[in-house]
C-alpha cells in the first residue's frame, strides 16, 4: 500500500501492512531486490498496536504515523546512532 518514490527515483517504498510484521520496505527499480526499512518489531511491543506508512522526508527517511495503546509520538529516530543529537 501507499507507494512512494525516493527522491532520486531508484526506489519504490511501500508498506506491507499485510505481511507478518507490518514492513514498510523498498525495492531497488534497477535490480528488483526488496529489503525491509522498517518492522512493527522496531517499536516497544507493550505500546504500539499499529503503524502506518505516511511518506519520505526529502532525505529519504521515511515518516510513519504510530498508534499507542497509551500515549502519543511526536517524534521518533528509529536509528539514534545516526542521529544528530540537536534533537
Amino acid at each position: 500500500a501507499d507507494p512512494v518514490w525516493s527522491s532520486d527515483s531508484q526506489y519504490l517504498y511501500f508498506h506491507a501492512y499485510m505481511a507478518p510484521l507490518n514492513p514498510v520496505s523498498r525495492i531497488e527499480v534497477s535490480s528488483g531486490h526488496i529489503e525491509p526499512v522498517v518492522t512493527i518489531k522496531d517499536f516497544p511491543a507493550r505500546t504500539v498496536s499499529r503503524y502506518f506508512f505516511s511518506g519520505l522526508t526529502p532525505d529519504n527517511a521515511v515518516i510513519i504515523n504510530v498508534e499507542l495503546d497509551d500515549s502519543n509520538i511526536y517524534s521518533l529516530d528509529l536509528n539514534p546512532a545516526t542521529g544528530s543529537g540537536d534533537e
